[in-house]
This record gives structure tokens, sequence and C-alpha cells, in this order.
């Protein structure tokens, strides 16, 4: 039996991400590559504030990207390091699938 949680592989995965260079951190960064049309995952800190929280809803609604939002700034911050990490953006189509599926459990 596995006894890895799912809260535990979706930060693996998110690991892996930012290793396998398909990773952007931070809010401009993620809004950067949305505009450019490369994300294909956005991944919002939960204690994010409302403002960014607007800010990356209406660019949801003018380019189409599923977004989730499970993890705290410091959980974030601790899977890709550095501090106060609101917002990444997963920018290869497997591994956001990969992410996706492991948040539908």
């Amino acid at each position: 039996m596995n006894s890895i949680s799912t809260p535990q592989k979706l930060l693996n995965a998110i690991s892996l991400a930012k290793k396998a260079g398909k990773l952007a951190v931070g809010y401009q960064n993620v809004v950067y590559q949305i505009k450019k049309k490369r994300v294909r995952l956005v991944i919002l800190a939960i204690d994010a504030s409302e403002r960014t929280q607007q800010r990356i809803s209406q660019l949801q609604h003018q380019v189409s990207f599923p977004m989730i939002q499970v993890f705290t700034k410091d959980e974030l911050s601790r899977a890709v390091g550095g501090a106060n990490r609101t917002c990444l953006g997963i920018v290869d189509a497997n591994l956001a699938s990969l992410i996706l599926k492991l948040n539908r459990g």
C-alpha cells in the first residue's frame, strides 16, 4: 500500500516540474507565461490576496486554463524553494495533467 498522501504527491509533482524547468514561479512570471499561452495549469495559494485572485480569475476568462487552489503560500514556497510563493504555472501538458489527476484523487 502506498503511504504517501495525495497532498504530498501533489507537492512532489510540483517540485518535479520545477526541477524539470517546466514551472513558472511568481505572479509576474506566471502572468507573462499565461499571455504567451504557455501555461497549462495555474496553482494559486489559498491564502493569496483578493487582488491576486481577481487578476488570475480575469486572465482565466480571457485565456482558458485550469486552476487549482489547494496549498498555502508557505506550502508552495517549501515545494519550490524561496519565500512567499503565491502563484505557480505549470508549462508542460503532461505534468499539468498529472497534477490535475492527483488533485481529483
